[in-house]
């Protein structure tokens, strides 16, 4: 879009030279399929994420939208890259970034065409489920020491009484309320100009010398354009 604007790599280089262009697309500009349109789940889909993410042998989308997301983070990476590089030269250059290259870059532990053996067990008890760190070997072992009838606490006691690491899985509610959550301030709350308490996911990022904190939500429309303008 931007080069059918007239703003290409070389004419932007042209009026700075110590300019930094992130160019992400689905392809790639240097790529069989240049200018070819993409979104996540084609993305996906050609790359070979979704023969790794796979239930009763179907292919799957991952839940969130991992090769936009992934795309973005790994862009962040490489404008990082590019800006130590132009402190220590003074030189800017384009970032040619692929979300394929990306999504296909995370199919890595499967490069080798192994199958990959079962790793763990997913356990249901009588108020949720259970993972269990266990062999393919230990499967059945973990699945006859606990089962529907047992609570998830109950279950991973068994399990680690039979020398099975095993953790309860979470529900997004309760990993809200979880002790590690807030113990982390992962989860906080604003109150707004009008009384209503916001609900804001926090920060992961943790820096000594700049503290992050989620202090207000995403605005209204037009709500800062009176201080904008």
């Amino acid at each position: 879009m931007l080069a059918k604007l007239g703003f290409t790599p070389a004419s932007m280089h042209e009026t700075n030279p110590k300019l930094i262009y992130c160019a992400v697309s689905g392809f790639g500009h240097d790529s069989a399929y240049a200018g070819r349109p993409a979104f996540d789940s084609v993305v996906q889909a050609m790359s070979g994420m979704m023969d790794v993410i796979r239930a009763g042998g179907m292919p799957l989308k991952s839940g969130p939208s991992s090769a936009d997301v992934m795309g973005g983070q790994l862009a962040v990476v490489a404008i990082l890259a590019a800006l130590e590089h132009r402190e220590r030269t003074g030189e800017g250059q384009t970032i040619d970034l692929a979300m394929h290259d990306v999504a296909a870059w995370l199919t890595q532990t499967r490069w080798n065409g192994a199958t990959p053996a079962v790793s763990g067990a997913t356990i249901r008890c009588s108020d949720g489920y259970v993972y269990a760190d266990a062999s393919a070997e230990d499967f059945e072992r973990a699945t006859a020491v606990a089962g529907e009838k047992l609570t998830r606490a109950q279950c991973q006691a068994v399990l680690e009484e039979h020398g099975i690491s095993a953790t309860a899985i979470n529900t997004v509610g309760e990993l809200v309320a979880h002790e590690q959550t807030l113990a982390r301030g992962l989860w906080t709350e604003c109150r707004l100009e009008d009384g209503k308490v916001f609900p804001l996911l926090g920060s992961p990022f943790r820096l000594s010398a700049m503290p992050t904190k989620a202090s207000r939500p995403m605005g209204v429309l037009n709500g800062d354009r009176a201080s904008i303008l």
